[in-house]
């Protein structure tokens, strides 16, 4: 099967890199010492951003701060959960029709057709293990 063959390929790929990375950093001390900082200095520079961030918020500043070397500014991103449906103002509130989509799915099953209104969006995923 094509597909098989295809998989077998990237398989091997994958496994070859890996062991790639692996020879490098076992045969050169230095290449090994660099991946080790690099993930160091990786998140080092991620936590500088977010005290940058965090300072800059703790001093109410939401203005642009620009350079030669960057341009930073903070904003809010709103975003809110609404805990209970029934305690919001009706204006803030409709009624809308929602499809039961487990009846749907038991309709499908029992009759192998879709009811009217209804449209297949079904894919196919490739469920993959790399072995060894």
């Amino acid at each position: 099967m094509e597909a098989e063959k295809i998989a077998a390929k990237a398989v091997k790929q994958e496994k070859a890199l890996a062991k790639l990375q692996e020879k490098f950093a076992l045969s050169s001390p230095e290449f090994a010492k660099f991946l080790k900082l690099q993930a160091e200095q990786q998140k080092k520079i991620t936590d500088m951003w977010a005290q940058v961030k965090d300072a800059l918020v703790e001093a109410g500043y939401f203005d642009v701060i620009e350079n030669n070397d960057f341009r930073i500014s903070v904003s809010k991103v709103v975003g809110f959960k609404v805990e209970d449906i029934e305690k919001l103002p009706e204006a803030y509130t409709e009624t809308i029709k929602v499809a039961k989509t487990d009846k749907i799915k038991q309709h499908i099953e029992l009759y192998e057709e879709l009811p009217d209104g209804v449209v297949d969006n079904s894919y196919y995923r490739l469920n993959k293990k790399i072995k060894g």
